[in-house]
């Protein structure tokens, strides 16, 4: 019987923006992969690749409460265990390099064809394509923005920013804002040095207006044989950079966005968006993907960008959603972020009096309350994904 393989792999955005076979990703993406290697249980995976021997019994326990046994594989085992599908946080010609170099067989991982399309997806013009497709058949198009613009030579940069003044200018490939520069009225000789680069070796630099964000959120989708939307994702991010996701029920979000968007917009949008992506997704890419958007203020009034960035592959927001539908008791909310201890053994210590302080409640394998981190925390560790839980209403 052959196995699914799961494995994380957060240096996927650095590779795509790299683009070639061999890339090496630097020591904190590194580190990063192997603290967290085992956070792919909690979307789904039951055979997950670690960089070594699993010695944590009580994140092993803890994973017992929620009803999860995982068996977990290191490379040396690959040659000799018999999967039939890997299904990795984000494909790239990097990882299929890897995982052949592991002994994985050809026939199970993506052709190099199907991984230059997942590429060319991933570039921002997609976003930009998307935000014309729903601009171009939403019912209120006055409430979404104009789309962002590709730019290919410094000329066209100097004068978005003299015409729009306040300016956002990213690279074509970056994740989690990664590759963005904020501009004031002109650029600085920093900021045209970064832009000439991106555009000598990524062929463009894409610039937007800067809008003054009130609420990032996320639609969260999974690409098979067709495109499902499988939820939404809340999150806060600081100059562009993700910063954790809140942990609420589609509906408690939803619920939250109407504050500033008629729900029937974000419907609409859904329906765009599965529109689109059945168009232009399918067949180059099976698996799950975000599209991120905003809530942003001009005035006194509030609008929906609803195409910031779309991210072939697996999410913070898709794992926050699954999380919440599968190992949060109804109505809780909490928070899920990435933490980093720059000296082995802090996080330990902030993991134990977390622990100490909140000590999770799980009933009938679910979160009702209190604190757990999604990975494990060792005397050597500095990255983790955690979780705090709110107690319920009523609970």
């Amino acid at each position: 019987m052959s196995e699914t393989l799961y494995l994380f792999n957060p240096d996927h955005d650095l590779a795509l923006a790299h683009g070639v076979h061999h890339y090496v990703p630097p020591r904190s993406a590194l580190e990063f992969r192997n603290d967290a290697a085992t956070l792919p249980i909690w979307t789904g995976g039951s055979v997950v690749l670690v960089s070594g021997e699993m010695d944590s019994p009580d994140f092993l326990q803890m994973c017992r409460l929620f009803g999860l046994s995982p068996a977990f594989v290191t490379e040396s085992q690959l040659g000799t265990l018999p999967v039939g599908e890997v299904r990795p946080w984000g494909w790239n010609h990097n990882l299929r390099a890897q995982l052949l170099g592991w002994g994985m067989e050809p026939a199970v991982l993506p052709g190099t064809e199907t991984l230059n399309g997942i590429r060319r997806l991933s570039h921002r013009r997609t976003a930009m394509d998307a935000m014309e497709f729903v601009r171009e058949r939403i019912s209120s198009p006055q409430q979404l923005p104009l789309s962002a613009v590709e730019l290919t030579d410094m000329g066209q940069v100097e004068r978005f920013v003299e015409d729009h003044g306040e300016v956002v200018l990213k690279m074509p490939w970056s994740g989690s804002g990664r590759g963005l520069r904020r501009v004031f009225h002109h650029l600085t000789p920093h900021q045209a040095g970064w832009a000439a680069h991106s555009i000598r070796s990524s062929g463009c630099v894409m610039g937007e207006p800067f809008y003054r964000v009130v609420q990032d959120f996320a639609m969260e989708f999974q690409c098979r044989q067709q495109v499902e939307f499988c939820g939404y994702s809340l999150f806060k991010t600081q100059n562009g950079v993700y910063q954790e996701n809140i942990l609420l029920p589609d509906g408690g979000i939803v619920n939250e966005l109407s504050h500033w968007l008629d729900p029937k917009l974000i419907e609409e949008t859904k329906v765009l968006m599965t529109d689109f992506l059945t168009q232009k997704a399918l067949p180059w890419y099976q698996g799950p993907l975000g599209v991120d958007m905003f809530v942003y203020q001009m005035g006194n009034q509030y609008f929906l960008n609803p195409a910031v960035e779309i991210n072939f592959r697996m999410t913070m927001g898709m794992l926050s959603s699954l999380f919440v539908r599968n190992f949060m008791a109804e109505e809780c909310h909490g928070q899920l972020k990435v933490t980093f201890a720059p000296v082995p053994g802090d996080l330990l210590k902030e993991h134990t009096e977390l622990a100490r302080r909140f000590p999770p409640r799980i009933q009938d394998g679910r979160l009702v309350s209190g604190y757990l981190s999604l990975t494990p925390v060792t005397p050597q560790t500095r990255y983790a994904v955690r979780v705090i839980s709110a107690p319920c209403s009523g609970k």
